[in-house]
C-alpha cells in the first residue's frame, strides 16, 4: 500500500468547529443600554458567578479532603483549619490529584506539613477566555483598526458543559458579539477531542454531543441539538434584555483541524487522501458510493476555493462556511512559542491540549474578519427583504437603514490592512450560494416592483374614496354653487352687452352640473378597470 492512501483525517486528536449565528434587535433603546443590560442579566458571566463558584469550590473541597482523611490509605492526618495556608512545593514526598466534577485538586506534602492546590474548571476556562479576548481585541486594534473594535463588543455567557459521544468532556463556550447598529452574532465554540470526522461527513455537527449541562441554567439539559442550544441562548438574551430579537437563518460554521493523524509536512503537499476527507466535509452530505473516488474533484476544489499562507489553509464551502488546517511546521512553531512563554521543558499532555487550543484560536482570530463581513453582507440584504414583506414601513425609512448599515460595513473595513480586504474579497468569492447575490438582487427588484404596485393601488383607493366624496358633495351642494357662481359673474361682467342674456341661469347651472358629475363617474369607474 502506498503510504501517502494511508494518510487520512479519520483520526482526529483535536480540532474545534466555531460556529455563527446571526439575529438583530428590534428595539429603539439606545445600544450604550443595551450594553449595560447584557451585563446585568443572567446569562453573562460577571463577578458574582465567580464568587459562587470559589465559595462552592472551597467548601467541596474541605468536604472531599475530609473523606479522604478518614479513608485508611490515605497517608498522614492534617487540621483543616490550616488548609488556607498553600506551600506548592515541588520537592512533594506523596501527591494525589483528584477529578471531582468540575473541581481538580492536588494533595502533597511531607510528614509535617500539607500543600492543597485545587481547580474549578469552569472558572479557569472563563480566565483563559477573558485573557484570550483581551489579546484578540490589541491584536484586533493593530491589524483591523479603531474603527472596527470600536464597533462592538464581545461578551461571554455562561458556558456549558458537554459530553462528547466518545465520552469526552469539553466546555462548549458562548460569545455574543453585540454590533453598534443593533446586529450581533452568537458565536459557540465545540472543542472535538479524540474523534473521527463522520458526523461532519453527514453534516449533523449534533452527532458529537451526548449530554449538554449548563451548571447556571436548566433549560440546555434537555437539548442535544447545536442549532437549538443556539436559539436558546438568544432567547434567553432577548428575555434579559427585554427586547424584540430576530434569528436568522444563516449561521455559518468554521471547523478547524489543528492535529490529527496525517497531519501534512508541508501545506503545499496534503495528501490525496486527506483532500478526499476535507473534500467529503466541505461538501457533506457526499453520496458514499464503493469503488468511487472524488480525488479530482478534492483536488480541484481545494485548488480553486481555498485561502491559503505559508503554513494553513481555509477551504470555503460555497454554501458558506470554512475548513482550515495546518501543517508540522505551523504547530512546531506554536511548540516554540508555548515553551518559551511559559518555561516549559518537557512538554506534558495538558501542555499538547494547551498548544492544540492555541492552534485552533490562532487560526480562528485569523479568519473571523472576513467571516463576520459576509456574515453581516448576507444579514443585511435578508433584513432589507424582510423589513419589506413583512412590514409596510416608508421606503425612505427602510432604504436609509440599508445604507446606513452599508455604511456601517465599509467602515469597519476602512482601516484594516490590504491583505485581510483582499481575504474578504476572497471568502465572499468563493461562497457564491451563501450570499446569493443574484437570487438577492432578482427578488428584491420584483418585491420593488410589487411594493411600487402595492403604492399605486393605495394612491388609487384613495383617489377613489376623494372621487366618490367628490362626487357626494357636488351632488348634494354643487347645483346651488353652481347657479351662485353664474349670477355672480354676470354681476361682475355686467358691462358686457346680452352676457348670458338669451340663456336662463339655472338652465346653464343644470348643464355644466350634470357634466361635471359625469366626468367624476367616469374616472372613477376608468380607475377602477386600469387597477383591477
Amino acid at each position: 500500500m502506498n503510504i501517502d492512501s494511508r494518510k487520512k483525517l479519520d483520526a482526529l486528536k483535536y480540532g474545534e468547529i466555531h460556529m455563527y449565528y446571526p439575529f438583530k434587535f428590534y428595539t429603539e433603546i439606545d445600544i450604550e443600554q443595551i450594553y449595560e443590560r447584557i451585563k446585568k442579566s443572567d446569562i453573562f458571566f460577571s463577578e458574582d458567578h465567580e464568587k459562587t463558584i470559589l465559595a462552592a469550590s472551597k467548601k467541596e473541597t474541605v468536604e472531599i479532603i475530609s473523606d479522604l482523611t478518614n479513608e485508611d490509605d490515605f497517608p498522614l492526618d492534617f487540621n483543616l483549619e490550616s488548609m488556607d495556608e498553600e506551600d506548592f512545593s515541588n520537592n512533594n514526598e506523596f501527591k494525589y490529584k483528584i477529578d471531582e466534577g468540575d473541581l481538580t485538586f492536588s494533595i502533597g506534602g511531607y510528614e509535617d506539613f500539607i500543600n492543597l492546590n485545587y481547580e474549578n474548571n469552569e472558572l479557569n476556562n472563563f480566565y483563559n477566555i477573558q485573557e484570550r479576548l483581551n489579546n484578540e481585541f490589541n491584536r484586533s486594534k493593530d491589524i483591523y483598526g479603531f474603527n472596527f473594535t470600536h464597533s462592538h463588543k464581545k461578551y461571554l455567557l455562561l458556558p456549558c458543559k458537554v459530553k462528547l459521544h466518545n465520552n469526552e468532556t469539553v466546555w462548549l463556550n458562548c460569545l455574543v458579539y453585540i454590533f453598534a447598529n443593533n446586529m450581533g452574532i452568537l458565536k459557540l465554540e465545540l472543542p472535538l477531542v479524540n474523534t473521527d470526522i463522520t458526523p461532519l461527513q453527514k453534516n449533523n455537527l449534533s452527532l458529537y454531543i451526548k449530554e449538554i449541562k449548563n451548571n447556571w441554567i436548566d433549560k440546555f439539559s434537555t437539548l442535544t441539538d447545536l442549532d437549538d442550544v443556539a436559539s436558546t441562548y438568544i432567547n434567553i438574551i432577548s428575555k434579559n434584555l427585554k427586547v424584540d430579537t430576530i434569528k436568522y437563518n444563516d449561521n455559518i460554521n468554521h471547523i478547524i483541524f489543528s492535529d490529527f493523524e496525517g497531519l501534512p509536512n508541508n501545506i503545499n503537499s496534503i495528501p490525496n487522501k486527506i483532500q478526499e476527507n476535507i473534500y467529503s466535509i466541505v461538501s457533506a452530505p457526499l453520496p458514499q458510493i464503493k469503488n468511487i473516488s472524488y480525488k479530482s474533484e478534492a483536488r480541484e476544489h481545494l485548488q480553486d476555493y481555498s485561502w491559503k499562507t505559508k503554513t494553513t489553509q481555509t477551504i470555503l464551502k460555497t454554501t458558506g462556511g470554512a475548513l482550515s488546517i495546518i501543517d508540522k511546521n505551523y504547530i512546531n512553531e506554536i511548540t516554540k512559542i508555548y515553551k518559551k512563554e511559559y518555561n516549559v521543558l518537557e512538554l506534558e499532555d495538558r501542555d499538547y491540549n494547551n498548544i492544540n487550543e492555541i492552534t485552533a484560536k490562532n487560526i480562528s482570530f485569523d479568519t473571523e474578519f472576513a467571516l463576520l463581513i459576509v456574515i453581516f453582507k448576507k444579514m443585511i440584504s435578508a433584513d432589507y427583504y424582510i423589513s419589506k414583506i413583512n412590514s409596510l414601513k416608508d421606503m425612505f425609512a427602510l432604504n436609509n437603514e440599508y445604507y446606513r448599515n452599508i455604511i456601517f460595513i465599509n467602515e469597519m473595513q476602512e482601516e484594516c490592512y490590504g491583505s485581510v480586504t483582499e481575504q474578504v474579497s476572497n471568502f465572499e468569492d468563493k461562497m457564491p450560494f451563501y450570499l446569493k447575490k443574484e437570487i438577492t438582487n432578482n427578488k428584491s427588484i420584483a418585491l420593488d416592483k410589487l411594493l411600487v404596485q402595492y403604492k399605486q393601488k393605495k394612491e388609487a383607493e384613495l383617489q377613489d374614496f376623494v372621487t366618490i366624496f367628490g362626487l357626494i358633495i357636488s351632488i348634494l351642494f354643487g347645483l346651488p354653487a353652481i347657479n351662485e357662481t353664474l349670477i355672480l359673474i354676470r354681476k361682475v361682467l355686467y358691462f358686457i352687452p346680452n352676457f348670458f342674456s338669451h340663456i336662463r341661469l339655472y338652465h346653464l347651472s343644470f348643464i355644466i352640473w350634470f357634466l361635471c358629475n359625469l366626468t367624476i363617474i367616469y374616472k372613477f369607474f376608468d380607475n377602477k378597470r386600469y387597477y383591477t
